[in-house]
């Protein structure tokens, strides 16, 4: 997403590092000359070698390619444990519910705010634990997701499986409870514009990043629908941006996938196994992803957020205060030296 946003041709984020092995390297070949050709150097380099001045290049060049990254990996692991066990935990207290009256209390106490019908506060530290919950995650897809959606798309460049899970409900919420042949075809045919933005290796821009039994499962269902509608795909899934360009000019030739989904539309006969529930492995898949993934950053971001905006809040009360009382200051001191 980042290569197409941006056109910046760097989907790892290697810009921290880039710029900090160019920083620590910019002294390596002038003193690595000065120290070699200027005599009055002489005594540094008996303490300290020529070549040193190019070594330290190297050693922060491996602090910024090996250990840096590794220290990010690191923390992601830690952060996708705590949700993890957070999920969990709350999973266990709400299956245990009616096991004792203790349990009981103390789950309510901090029951689901997706039952009581209010809203997240994500920058709330004491919450952390609650937040990092499906519960919490779902009321976030059903209410507001416009915040994750943004966080996800800009800062964690997974905006695709927000996107999906956005529409995904949708979809669902416009099933009919018993629906004819055509209400069928037309939820099909609104599955199929799903399978083939979000889904199909062939066609989607951005695929979802799903197991290869639950691929397999819904091209089951979608596959042969979307092949007599758009046709072999053109785009090989290798090099998914490497799109046909017109002869002098920037733009692609073939308009987007989305742009002429809705277009489309299949009147063939329905798989056996389309139902409105069709995507729920998929669901599943996805859901875990961005819980352990996307959601603790976001709620970490939204706490980093608040602190930062109190930080400032106080910073500026504590300088109006100081103003407020050197005014007092001056004009009791005025006033005492008018009796004087």
């Amino acid at each position: 997403m980042i290569w197409r946003a941006w056109g910046i041709q760097d989907t790892m984020g290697w810009r921290t590092q880039t710029i900090g092995c160019c920083i620590s390297s910019l002294h390596a070949t002038p003193m690595y000359l000065i120290a070699s050709y200027v005599p009055a150097f002489a005594p540094v380099n008996a303490y300290f070698p020529i070549s040193q001045w190019v070594e330290i290049s190297i050693f922060m060049f491996e602090i910024f390619t090996i250990f840096l990254p590794a220290a990010q990996v690191m923390k992601q692991w830690a952060l996708v444990k705590q949700a993890s066990n957070s999920n969990v935990d709350w999973e266990t207290e709400s299956h245990t519910l009616d096991s004792s009256s203790s349990i009981t209390q103390k789950v309510s106490a901090n029951s689901s705010i997706a039952e009581k019908g209010g809203e997240l506060d994500y920058s709330d530290e004491s919450m952390t634990d609650r937040l990092l919950t499906m519960g919490a995650l779902n009321q976030t897809l059903d209410d507001n997701p416009g915040p994750l959606q943004d966080f996800s798309a800009l800062s964690d460049f997974s905006g695709e499986n927000i996107a999906f899970l956005t529409r995904l409900a949708r979809w669902k919420a416009s099933w009919y409870a018993q629906p004819d042949k055509e209400q069928t075809l037309q939820a099909y045919n609104r599955a199929l514009e799903l399978y083939a933005i979000f889904i199909s290796p062939r066609d989607a821009e951005f695929p979802l990043n799903l197991s290869s039994t639950d691929l397999r499962q819904l091209e089951e269902v979608f596959e042969k629908a979307a092949r007599i509608l758009w046709g072999e795909a053109k785009v090989d899934p290798a090099v998914p941006f490497d799109a046909p360009r017109s002869a002098g000019s920037g733009s692609t030739m073939t308009p987007s996938l989305e742009s002429i989904a809705g277009r489309a539309c299949f009147t063939g006969e329905i798989p056996e196994g389309f139902g409105p529930y069709v995507f729920d492995a998929a669901e599943r898949h996805i859901k875990y992803l961005v819980l352990t993934n996307t959601w603790p950053k976001f709620v970490k971001e939204m706490q980093s957020r608040r602190r930062s905006s109190e930080t400032a809040r106080s910073d500026f009360t504590m300088s109006s205060d100081t103003t407020v009382v050197s005014r007092m200051s001056d004009k009791v001191t005025r006033f005492i030296r008018s009796f004087v």
